[in-house]
């Protein structure tokens, strides 16, 4: 599958930009992005047709699309899987990485990766399968492998999200929606649910909203997409509602 880079993407300079690629079950999310003007960038979602298995569609793409091997200034593989938890940083030891997960998990296969927040003092640990992570070791230079709630952990933890009340993030996908809460500078939690019915995306809000104690009057929902029905449903239960606009290679897929 042939990827057209439109004009005002300038190759000819790969170290100006950054590639950022999502992996998930059920399509491939690119993205392009000037390093100095974010609004100069490139997104394209793929979606295998007659594979099976996503690291072969992988695969064939980077064999088909010879950009991906050029020299970007930094390379981000965003790994999607459901197989992933939070460790406070304090009671992290990379060398049990895989004792977290066996504990958690029922027989979790794929390699353990992480990634470190240190600003929540926060590890998220996840799980990539051993076949896709070996080809992207073998195929870039200096990879950087996260897991795909990371890269929204930052975004909603910046400065201008904090106040003296709780806040959530819904992040919705094609076929499931992220779940992410904070006390002012404090992670609560983060989850991932699949679901793509309305009532169901209204069901998993308000149980987690329920369960953290949220104040339906003064604490704040985001959404990340405007969806009118779901907004006027929610709007029964929460005062505070939001559309949240971040980068589309953000929430990638």
């Amino acid at each position: 599958m042939k990827i057209h880079i439109p004009e005002h993407i300038d190759l000819n300079y790969p170290e100006r930009y950054d590639l950022n690629i999502e992996i998930s079950p059920e399509n491939i999310a690119v993205a392009v992005i000037e390093c100095d003007n974010q609004d100069h960038s490139f997104y394209q979602c793929l979606y295998p047709e007659n594979y099976k298995t996503i690291p072969a569609f992988f695969q064939d793409i980077l064999f088909e699309n010879e950009f991906f091997l050029f020299n970007f200034r930094k390379v981000n593989i965003i790994n999607y899987s459901q197989t992933f938890t939070f460790v406070p940083d304090i009671l992290f030891n990379e060398k049990e990485k895989g004792e977290y997960m066996n504990f958690l998990f029922c027989k979790p296969e794929g390699k353990v990766l992480f990634q470190k927040d240190d600003l929540l003092h926060l590890i998220l640990l996840h799980t990539i399968p051993d076949d896709l992570y070996q080809f992207i070791q073998r195929t870039f230079v200096g990879v950087e492998i996260s897991h795909h709630l990371f890269p929204l952990l930052r975004f909603f933890n910046r400065e201008e999200f904090r106040n003296k009340d709780k806040r959530m993030l819904v992040n919705i996908r094609k076929k499931g929606i992220d779940i992410l809460c904070f006390d002012q500078e404090k992670f609560l939690l983060g989850n991932h649910f699949e679901c793509t019915d309305l009532n169901e995306i209204v069901y998993y809000t308000l149980f987690i909203w329920k369960q953290l104690k949220f104040d339906q009057h003064k604490d704040r929902l985001y959404l990340s997409t405007q969806k009118e029905e779901l907004n006027l449903q929610l709007k029964n239960y929460i005062e505070n509602i939001h559309w949240i606009e971040y980068p589309e290679s953000l929430g990638m897929a």
